[in-house]
């Protein structure tokens, strides 16, 4: 066991991780907080063009309520044929839509040219109806997809769920929709969300896809549904890890959260994190924020964490071999004297400033103003402190404020869902596939009521 950096390398087909802490030392009395930052890397490609090739089981399930009429349908349509087109022979799709009702438009219908023209009739029929049941529909879209899973078991299956509404029929608590997300996934399929325009439920959604082990899209305007289906659909290919669970086991009386927006499980065992599915050659950065009880000084703190996944198109579990690391107690003097690591403190500090302002974005959608208003408040204070003598925060400490400064009023529902969206793909490393040109995320915040000139932006500390 050691505190310093901790490597686990197996090779080019293997997932690796890194692991290390801000600070070595804890204080003998308890409480001390310290920060673990995991890398974790993904496979690389075995080739130019992705890391698989098998074929593809996929169900593209879409929301015609009536909020859907007019271009976001059509475009809708125009992202359907487009991935029709895509396919080859080998490759199965379905076809669901949903408004308050479910219809099953095709049902595993192979990809070869009779498959293709039928599809593609069946798209262009599509019309809007009436209100959103989104998990129906869901649901639906995985049963056909479930139904092709035992004649082509090593095929990736998928659902695209895409819709621009939030769900008021059927079965609409995150908490059930993340229960039946996980039981899909641990099957082995997969579901990736396009939240279309300003009014879905990014809860919902993000849920969904998040415990689903897909990944979360947004597609403001109509044309940007063909960017982003398309830019999936790509990276099934290029995906080399998928259903990616990070965990962390610690000494009894040590308390651990995870600084972000994966699905977290603890228990007596300790902490998993769901990381979701990693392109060939990627790197996700997870942060572990631990306090430790009292202890002797001298003695450590010994923590244990490795990852597993599966790689596409098999439900077989890899694992890496577990990676240790520890902290150490100390007295007063060593503990406040040590120096920490920078490097480390700066990631673990771009981290944590994404994760506060998706929590406010969130809370703001969901009408919680009191309660991101004295969130915001409480993790500040903290968080300014860290970032004492820490370069390159200053930025990060500023647009916190900025953040604060209007957390009590009502954003709009774009600036909400595109300040959730920019952070939650950030601290991902993962890719915007939107093409349109964007202002920063801080310009999308509404104008602090007490600012004194235009243009100033900035508020005092609360």
């Amino acid at each position: 066991m050691t505190n310093a950096l901790t490597t686990s390398n197996h090779g080019n087909d293997q997932l690796t991780l890194r692991a290390r802490f801000d600070r070595s030392f804890v204080w003998k009395q308890g409480n001390s907080v310290r920060y673990l930052l995991v890398d974790i890397s993904a496979p690389e490609a075995e080739r130019a063009g992705g890391g698989i090739d098998q074929p593809l089981n996929i169900a593209l399930v879409i929301d015609r309520s009536g909020s859907m009429q007019g271009v976001p349908l059509a475009a809708a349509k125009q992202a359907a044929d487009g991935v029709v087109q895509s396919l080859s022979a080998s490759d199965h799709l379905s076809l669901v839509s949903f408004d308050h009702s479910v219809e099953v438009h095709a049902m595993s219908v192979r990809m070869d040219e009779e498959g293709k023209t039928r599809l593609r009739r069946e798209i262009s029929a599509l019309s809007c109806g009436g209100t959103t049941d989104l998990c129906a529909g869901w649901l639906e879209g995985a049963r056909c997809v479930a139904a092709g899973m035992e004649a082509a078991p090593n095929a990736l299956h998928r659902v695209v769920l895409l819709s621009d509404g939030h769900a008021n029929h059927g079965i609409v608590d995150a908490r059930e929709l993340a229960g039946h997300a996980r039981e899909l996934r641990d099957r082995g399929l997969y579901t990736s969300t396009v939240g279309i325009g300003d009014n879905y439920s990014t809860a919902q959604i993000q849920t969904i896809a998040e415990h689903g082990g897909g990944r979360l899209h947004d597609a403001e305007r109509p044309e940007e549904i063909i960017e982003v289906v398309v830019a999936e659909l790509r990276e099934f290919f290029m995906t080399t890890a998928e259903d990616v669970p990070l965990s962390l086991s610690y000494p009894p009386q040590m308390q651990v959260e995870v600084l972000g927006t994966y699905p977290v499980v603890t228990d007596a065992v300790g902490t998993t994190c769901s990381v979701g599915p990693m392109l060939g050659g990627a790197s996700r950065q997870i942060v572990f924020k631990t306090t430790s009880p009292s202890g002797k000084p001298g003695a450590g703190l010994a923590f244990n964490i490795h990852a597993s996944w599966k790689e596409p198109g098999s439900n077989a579990v890899r694992r890496t071999d577990p990676l240790g690391i520890a902290l150490t107690y100390a007295p007063a003097d060593m503990n406040t004297g040590q120096e920490r690591d920078m490097s480390v403190s700066q990631d673990v500090a771009t981290i944590w400033h994404a994760f506060l302002v998706q929590q406010v974005a969130s809370m703001n959608e969901e009408g919680r103003l009191a309660e991101a208003r004295d969130f915001i408040g409480f993790q500040l204070k903290y968080f300014e402190r860290y970032c004492e003598g820490l370069a390159g925060t200053t930025s990060l400490v500023a647009q916190l404020h900025q953040v604060a400064s209007v957390s009590q009023q009502q954003w709009s529902p774009r600036a909400a869902k595109e300040i959730y969206v920019r952070h939650h793909k950030g601290s991902r490393k993962q890719a915007d596939h939107r093409s349109a040109e964007r202002a920063d995320w801080d310009e999308y915040l509404p104008k602090h009521v007490g600012d004194s000139k235009p243009g100033d932006r900035h508020s005092p500390h609360p």
